[in-house]
């Protein structure tokens, strides 16, 4: 007996329409659409917590150092807390290569990256091998330069029981992005389209009590509209601390007066609005953009008896 024949519009059903297919990409693409962002979000959620930890750990090895020195150095200050960082085979490795290089030996060509935890895993373009950092020591809030933690123009060391305006309101090291510069200058373009890694010169020749002259100044847009880059140098481990300050508020372009570091060198990072800064009593705080640029010049600065921030 012959078994019963399917109804042809049965056999036609056996895969997908034209129009069922579109839909299915439809829906797909529309998925990837919604969960792009959220994967993205919570990636870089994850890069901002290595990098707050980043800094707790650099707060944790100065204050080591400080319990053992009883002070710290400001000027040499991450290449010096190496040990306290777990990195100590790094700091003797630099050690033999000075003393080659001071007694005319050969030098070995050994590799000498920055540690991971100096490195901001949003920073795109900072590199371990090249010796980046991307966490800067605060420079102060006026131009006298002696008001932050930094040490050049005096002694560069300097005492916890120094900064009267407690450490839990005195910022000791804040993000800075690398910068696209190094001794020769880029393309106003590349400039422009990141500037926050590079520096910018100014018609204002910037001196001490100026302060409000230079927040109002650098913050104008058509002075950054009308601004031209100029020379910088990439920070590196084992030269003078990669320096910041408290002028203007994070994310702010790096100014000075006909090419001179004279100018404001705000904190800056892939962070969105803000960056973190490691306070003096080893406490990490989000700082945003929009915060008061008077608090921001009180958190620069180590014994100007402001009222405590909150």
């Amino acid at each position: 007996m012959r078994a019963p024949r399917k109804p042809q519009h049965a056999a036609l059903r056996a895969g997908f329409t034209l129009v069922e297919f579109l839909a299915c990409v439809a829906v797909v693409s529309l998925l990837l659409v919604l969960l792009l962002p959220a994967i993205q979000y919570a990636r870089e959620s994850a890069r901002q917590v290595q990098c707050r930890n980043n800094l707790r750990q650099i707060g944790a090895a100065l204050h080591t150092f400080h319990d053992q020195h009883q002070f710290l150095d400001t000027v040499r200050t991450l290449s010096v807390i190496l040990p306290a960082m777990g990195e100590a085979p790094l700091k003797d490795l630099r050690d033999a290569i000075d003393e080659a290089i001071r007694l005319g030996k050969p030098v070995p060509r050994v590799p000498t990256p920055s540690p991971a935890s100096y490195i901001c895993p949003s920073d795109s373009n900072a590199s371990r091998a090249a010796m980046n950092v991307n966490y800067a020591i605060n420079f102060g809030a006026n131009f006298r330069r002696d008001s932050g933690i930094y040490r050049y123009f005096h002694n560069d060391q300097i005492r916890f029981s120094e900064i009267t305006d407690g450490l839990s309101n005195t910022a000791l090291y804040a993000e800075k992005l690398t910068s696209f510069i190094n001794k020769v200058p880029v393309p106003q373009s590349v400039c422009r389209a990141s500037p926050l890694r590079c520096f910018w010169i100014s018609d204002v020749q910037f001196t001490f009590g100026d302060e409000q002259k230079i927040y109002e100044h650098c913050i104008d847009p058509i002075v950054r509209a009308n601004a031209e880059s100029g020379f910088w140098t990439v920070a590196a481990l084992f030269g003078d601390s990669h320096r910041y300050d408290h002028f203007v508020p994070p994310q702010n372009w790096s100014f000075g007066s006909l090419g001179q570091s004279d100018g404001p060198l705000p904190p800056s990072s892939q962070h969105g609005d803000g960056v973190h800064i490691l306070f003096g009593d080893g406490s990490v705080k989000f700082v945003s953009q929009h915060i008061d640029y008077k608090v921001f010049w009180s958190q620069g600065t180590i014994a100007s008896q402001e009222v405590a921030h909150r």
